[in-house]
């Protein structure tokens, strides 16, 4: 099977076809990101909504994080929480990391 655009003697054809494709997918996304953002913009502003880190409505969120707590609280291999600390009281720098 042969390329007709490559057989055209000019990239032409095929680079208008490539920006008619990608201006069609740009403006759907577009479209779709609007949509999102309006939606949670509504969400931020019902009443049911509570700010923090994690809300009531988080629960998938929630109960994976507690089972990664479950599961690394007798790992202390995993992170070494002293051996930060050392890093940063003996930090001479004054930069907070």
């Amino acid at each position: 099977m042969t390329n007709a655009f490559a057989n055209s003697g000019s990239g032409a054809i095929r680079d208008r076809l490539v920006r008619a494709i990608n201006w069609r997918v740009n403006t759907k996304v577009m479209a779709e990101d609007v949509e999102l953002c309006d939606m949670v913009q509504l969400g931020l502003e019902s009443r049911t909504y509570e700010r923090g880190v994690l809300n009531r409505n988080e629960n998938g969120v929630l109960a994976f994080h507690d089972l990664l707590r479950q599961v690394l609280s007798n790992r202390e291999d995993v992170f070494d929480y002293s051996a930060a600390h050392e890093l940063i009281d003996n930090d001479e720098s004054g930069k907070v990391f």
